[in-house]
């Protein structure tokens, strides 16, 4: 076996590591190596988690020429964070981020489609977002997109030998099982297919009414096995979008009267065929979601796992997931359907030393059903009092609870309720301003002065009203208590992000308490050393 402690030192990109970080990549090339399909890394913010990723690459392709690894990311500020850390990786954003020169929308737009039927556009050689994607599909050997691209793009695009990746990193991999089952809901509705029946008429339509009235004796939020006739019913209308998509194209290319009701119709059949297809292959149970007679059916997978294979596990060899809220091994290789005897599980000690990172949780009030919210106020500002001139972060679940807070806070004329980015950071510029979001839990980074402290007002428990969320609770507490749980190790972590940095935190609903009590094992350890329960 080739030296790797000295591949790792030549191919890390800065002059020392942080604590923990070398272990967690020698770990994670020795089980790569080892041929274990999945790495599970939970590592803490402050660790470095992209040099470690990429230092994983450069490793392995020092031992293989051909090796390809793909990093992708849950938002956009991720994915600007590796760029600006590593300018040697090629990087594809969503398509709606290259101007096109003709100026005529975004590729595969239907005047975009126009324009190429008439010849007015040469993609290969004209359209920044297409030559991007091809360097990116054919060339790269260390590549970095979104996860909505990944998760929705044909294998055909990105999984076959020619392009496919050998490692898969998915950062943030924590909300993966979400965005899985998110892409592979299948919603149908014929109001959305006007242009579709009026160029290919009420036949073709008809196809699209006998698949949403497969469903009419089952009760919406109801759960359900797809038997033989819904997914043959699924697969024909998948073959049959898939053959009118040819044809739709054949006459975009020939012109004539109707080329913009074409061009439209395309738009609105190229959504469907994927979802349909995960429909028809797949042997787990759906949730009815939302149901119309002949108008309109809303199919929603009720694991994550049954879709897995198509979104992610077809188009690459290994995996890392990375995240520093894995919060629970086993209940994450549960979700994703990864076996134990195939996965190697990491968890890296906190960096930041915990006096930094203190999480206080108070018990002093039950933010649930009629709560007193003057009383919530006042917690609210005797901690403000306590941090007269530094800036802080408010986390709510609502924005009506946000708005609650300020209306009965004597600090209002401090306070912003927002979910827009530029006027979050702008607000905290200056000292002793709060901001008050549902938005901020994940994807911002208040370092140093933006945020000295931070409150989280109530457990951020999902909404049982999503027939989704009711059954995947009823059928495990543990799942149920770590979406919750992922969502406050994610927020306590928003004003600590070097290892010089420091904020306190602090739990106002008692709730937590309880959350606590029963779920202590779903908490990362490092997590655990920092909280003082009152």
């Amino acid at each position: 076996m080739p030296n790797i402690e000295q591949l790792i030192r030549e191919n890390f990109p800065f002059p020392e590591f942080n604590p923990g970080q070398y272990e967690a990549i020698d770990r994670t090339i020795r089980a790569l190596l080892a041929k274990k399909k999945h790495v599970i890394l939970e590592a803490p913010t402050g660790i470095g988690k992209s040099a470690i990723a990429t230092t994983v690459h450069r490793v392995l392709r020092k031992m293989s020429l051909s090796h390809r690894t793909t990093i992708i990311t849950a938002t956009k500020g991720l994915q600007d964070q590796y760029q600006n850390d590593d300018t040697s990786i090629q990087s594809l954003m969503g398509r709606s981020n290259y101007n096109c020169p003709h100026n005529v929308g975004p590729y595969n737009s239907s005047k975009c489609k126009q324009l190429q039927s008439a010849g007015g556009c040469t993609k290969a050689s004209t359209c920044p977002y297409f030559k991007t994607r091809e360097r990116w599909r054919n060339e790269a050997d260390l590549r970095l997109t979104n996860a909505a691209f990944h998760i929705t793009a044909p294998v055909t695009l990105i999984g076959e030998d020619d392009n496919r990746a050998n490692l898969l990193v998915i950062d943030e991999c924590h909300v993966i099982d979400e965005q899985l089952v998110d892409h592979a809901t299948l919603t149908i509705d014929m109001a959305d297919l006007t242009h579709v029946e009026s160029v290919c008429g009420k036949a073709f339509g008809g196809l699209f009414t006998t698949f949403i009235n497969a469903f009419m004796e089952h009760n919406t939020g109801q759960s359900l096995i797809p038997d033989k006739d819904m997914q043959e019913i699924a697969s024909k209308l998948a073959n049959a979008i898939e053959a009118k998509l040819i044809e739709l194209d054949t006459k975009l290319k020939e012109g004539g009267a109707r080329k913009d009701s074409i061009a439209t119709a395309i738009d609105e059949l190229e959504q469907y065929s994927e979802s349909l297809l995960s429909f028809a292959n797949s042997s787990g149970e759906w949730i009815v979601n939302e149901f119309g007679y002949a108008t309109k059916v809303v199919l929603q997978p009720v694991y994550a796992y049954q879709v897995v294979n198509r979104g992610l596990y077809e188009k690459a060899d290994q995996f890392i997931h990375m995240s520093a809220t894995i919060c629970g091994h086993s209940e994450y290789m549960r979700n994703l359907g990864i076996k134990p005897a195939e996965a190697e599980c990491i968890m890296v000690a906190n960096p930041i030393d915990k006096s930094q990172r203190v999480v206080h949780g108070l018990n002093v009030i039950k933010v649930s059903g009629d709560y007193d919210r003057h009383r919530l106020a006042s917690f609210v500002d005797k901690i403000i009092k306590r941090h007269p001139d530094e800036c802080g972060i408010i986390h709510t679940v609502s924005f009506a609870l946000a708005k609650d807070i300020v209306a009965n806070s004597e600090y209002s004329s401090r306070m912003l309720v927002s979910n827009n980015r530029e006027e979050i950071l702008n607000h905290l510029k200056r000292k002793g301003n709060v901001i008050v979001s549902p938005s901020v839990e994940e994807g911002y980074d208040f370092k140093g002065d933006l945020a000295r402290w931070q409150i989280i007002a109530k457990v951020p428990f999902e909404y049982l009203g999503s027939p989704w969320i009711a059954l995947n609770a009823s059928r495990s507490s543990k799942w149920y208590a770590r979406k919750a749980i992922v969502r406050i190790v994610q927020a306590s972590g928003r004003a600590v992000r070097g290892l010089t940095d420091h904020a306190t935190t602090y739990i106002l609903d008692s709730n937590f308490q309880r959350l606590l009590g029963n779920n202590r094992e779903l908490f990362p350890t490092w997590y655990l050393d920092s909280l003082e329960m009152r």
